[in-house]
């Protein structure tokens, strides 16, 4: 707690009638009256808006959100009513219509700050995670807790390329999802000790050098699959595996 913490409130001195917290008398609120008796506006801090607003709202997005049929040059294409209504602006815009070309403009403008704070609030909320997520491990580690949960996204999957502003995010991004791939992982791992046993239950049971190159071929083509699944689900290569 800082210093400015323990002081006490500001109060008025009682040395002057007027001034900081001491209005005149004769302006002051009479006990037992409100002092805004007309009450709070209308819409004075929040704008609720009517059932006739709201069903007009609906009709909007409903009616720009059906497709219509219309002729793009020589074809017949179908899109939605308000694509229609943007192609026709640009179309009137690179026609040469100021009014248009200005409507645009003004369009573009806010959709493009749009995009751009919400891009960098993904952001950095990824980069909070991420610095927040790397703190924990090490507070774990150094504290040798092993007994909780992982953190998912694990913060060793987000990458951050602080050039283009990119977030990558290479692992799963729920407790769902990361179940669903720890099974396929799982799966994958018992397919390929299945056929690597089978393959040497296959070249321990000959001497023949054709079919131990068979074996060999075998292995190394089930070596393929496997790594290239572990990178499907977006798993390292194994250390060392068996050729």
């Amino acid at each position: 707690m800082s210093k400015d913490d323990d002081k006490p409130p500001f109060l008025p001195s009682p040395h002057y009638e007027v001034g900081y917290g001491k209005p005149p008398r004769d302006k002051r609120f009479r006990k037992g009256q409100s002092g805004n008796p007309k009450g709070r506006p209308v819409g004075a801090f929040s704008r609720r808006y009517t059932g006739a607003e709201e069903r007009t709202f609906d009709a909007f997005r409903k009616l720009s959100a059906q497709t219509i049929t219309v002729r793009d040059g020589g074809a017949v294409v179908t899109m939605t009513m308000s694509e229609a209504v943007v192609k026709t602006l640009i179309l009137k815009a690179i026609q040469g219509s100021a009014r248009h070309a200005e409507l645009l403009f003004r369009y573009m403008a806010i959709i493009e700050k749009r995009d751009r704070e919400l891009f960098e609030q993904i952001q950095q909320t990824f980069i909070e995670y991420k610095v927040g997520g790397e703190k924990e491990l090490a507070r774990r580690e150094r504290l040798g807790i092993t007994n909780l949960p992982d953190l998912v996204p694990h913060p060793d999957d987000i990458e951050i390329d602080f050039e283009t502003g990119v977030v990558s995010l290479n692992g799963p991004m729920t407790e769902k999802e990361k179940a669903e791939r720890d099974r396929l992982r799982e799966d994958l791992e018992q397919w390929f000790e299945d056929r690597m046993s089978e393959v040497d239950t296959l070249e321990a049971g000959t001497e023949d050098e054709k079919t131990r190159l068979i074996a060999q071929e075998l292995r190394r083509g089930i070596t393929e699959k496997y790594n290239e699944a572990r990178a499907t689900l977006g798993l390292e290569p194994p250390l060392s595996g068996r050729t």
